[in-house]
């Protein structure tokens, strides 16, 4: 199965029979952009969107009681007779029909299970490998995911995730500084702790899946699990090749939205998910769009992960366990 082709067609077919999809791509097309850069010198950038459709996204109350009651809008039953799917692998990969890229799919267990990725790493290492060209997105359950009680993943083109070029493009290891630091390479593996623009992240880059999978769950065991039963955290996967066939990076969460959340004066109604913290902040409010500067983006960024210690220790955590293993 080529599942890039099979998606090709699903895409083009539902532009086609739905117009109110349509409509959506089309606008997308017309939407505005700016661009936020960091003050240091090569500092990374983000791009923002203004994107109305992303209202019911940004919104939306993620109370036990209220998901109770509304129905699952990623459940075959409830969503719109328009609307199909490619079987892949105990998924279904429909066309999100609130885009935020040129093409944005959804991929949604086949079950109404819960939204999380214990398990299933190995599973979006393999959709990645299967999407050449695509990043492939989780969001926790309390951490930007919408449909926080039926798992799902995202997919969109790399192209348009800014970080994974930028990440692709950092230094060598022997000009990473302040910002880029605990480098640690071995054969077929590469992974470290990144801060950039109020951003913690993980980036782990390697040859074969088992290597990036056993250094994720590591790092989850160091992770501080969240009501949730699993930590905070958002999640992007794509495929390259050679030592970097599998790219994995790993946003830790603090808190699921900032303090400026909402819709009052002086407020942002910004929710950061992978998309966000991806470099592409998505705004449904012309005035946010237009008034919102990188020191915002910054603080948002910093409220929402870790801080930079918690993450240099969990990294410690793993290094350690490492030597007491090989001291066996």
């Amino acid at each position: 199965m080529n599942l890039n082709a099979e998606l090709k067609n699903l895409f083009n077919r539902q532009l086609a029979s739905w117009p109110a999809l349509r409509d959506r791509y089309d606008s997308l097309k017309q939407a505005r952009w700016r661009l936020l850069t960091g003050y240091e010198p090569g500092s990374a950038t983000v791009l923002v969107q203004f994107n109305p459709h992303r209202y019911r996204s940004s919104a939306a109350t993620l109370l036990p009681e209220t998901l109770t009651q509304d129905k699952c809008f990623l459940c075959v039953e409830n969503q719109p007779k328009e609307q199909e799917m490619v079987k892949w692998e105990g998924y279904k990969v429909q066309v999100n029909p609130y885009p935020i890229f040129s093409r944005h799919f959804t991929i949604a267990s086949l079950r109404h299970e819960p939204q999380r990725i214990s398990g299933r790493i190995a599973d979006m290492m393999s959709l990645a490998k299967s999407l050449p060209g695509y990043v492939v997105f989780y969001n926790g359950p309390h951490s930007g995911a919408s449909a926080p009680h039926h798992f799902h993943f995202q997919a969109a083109p790399c192209c348009e995730m800014p970080l994974c070029s930028q990440i692709q493009n950092l230094p060598s290891d022997s000009d990473i500084k302040s910002n880029h630091i605990d480098v640690c390479r071995e054969k077929v593996f590469t992974g470290f702790r990144l801060f950039t623009l109020g951003r913690v992240m993980y980036y782990f880059s390697c040859r074969h899946w088992e290597d990036a999978s056993e250094w994720f769950e590591k790092l989850q065991s160091q992770l501080p699990a969240s009501g949730e039963g699993e930590p905070g955290q958002n999640i992007l996967c794509w495929a390259g090749s050679g030592d970097n066939a599998y790219n994995l990076i790993v946003f830790p969460r603090f808190r699921h939205r900032p303090q400026c959340y909402g819709e009052g004066e002086n407020q942002f109604l910004v929710s950061p998910a992978s998309v966000d913290l991806g470099g592409l902040i998505t705004l449904a409010r012309k005035e946010d769009f237009e008034r919102i500067t990188v020191d915002d983006v910054m603080k948002i960024f910093c409220e929402v992960t870790r801080s930079d210690d918690d993450a240099q220790q969990s990294l410690q955590e793993i290094e350690n366990e490492k030597q007491k293993t090989l001291a066996y």
